[in-house]
């Protein structure tokens, strides 16, 4: 424990860093959330100025105890992948915790599967784009790696949805499109670790 302790005075005191100190450099950056990750190439154009492309995929299973019999059925597969440019803007690149705001511009591609019996499914896939805002602070170390609390929390998004169905003794077979348009305002705060070389 006493190394713990001595490790975390370490990186945390001594020499301060700052958004300046990385301009020029490229980076990665990870996050992990419940049901996915999120994976960024970083390029500090300047001090002041990041770009990035992120990806972030998402999966998780639905289930759902039967009406009937009480056992725990799978109800639904989910699969979510988001990806496209940011833009990056520091408030204060010369402090060890620089505030930002960002804007971003995503694909994205949804896929919703809902087994119905060992013979059929309904499953649905929607294809679109997404742009936004987010905001965080970034605290950069002298060792060029950095975490960060950041959350998206203003977004546009169109989609176009598929749905298809399968034919059952209970209902017909569907196949369906829909266009859906919304805006929000929804924060979805999340801490990441960038690494800067």
């Amino acid at each position: 424990m006493k190394m713990v302790r001595m490790m975390l005075a370490l990186l945390f005191w001594g020499q301060t860093a700052h958004a300046g100190l990385v301009a020029g450099k490229w980076g990665l950056g990870a996050g992990i959330e419940s049901g996915g990750g999120e994976l960024s190439i970083i390029r500090t154009h300047s001090d002041r100025t990041a770009w990035a492309i992120d990806a972030r995929l998402g999966y998780s299973d639905v289930s759902e105890p039967d009406d009937f019999t009480g056992v725990v059925l799978t109800k639904a597969h989910s699969v979510s992948v988001d990806m496209g440019p940011r833009v990056r803007r520091f408030a204060r690149p010369g402090a060890e915790r620089s505030p930002y705001v960002d804007a971003y511009v995503h694909g994205i591609l949804r896929s919703l599967r809902y087994p119905l019996a060992s013979t059929s499914n309904s499953r649905s896939r929607s294809y679109g784009v997404t742009i936004g805002l987010g905001l965080g602070v970034e605290y950069l170390t002298r060792w060029n790696f950095s975490v960060a609390a950041h959350t998206d929390f203003l977004q546009a998004t169109y989609l176009r949805d598929h749905t298809a169905r399968d034919s059952t003794a209970y209902s017909p077979a569907l196949d369906a499109w829909a266009t859906e348009f919304r805006a929000e305002l929804a924060f979805s705060p999340r801490l990441l670790v960038r690494a800067y070389f």
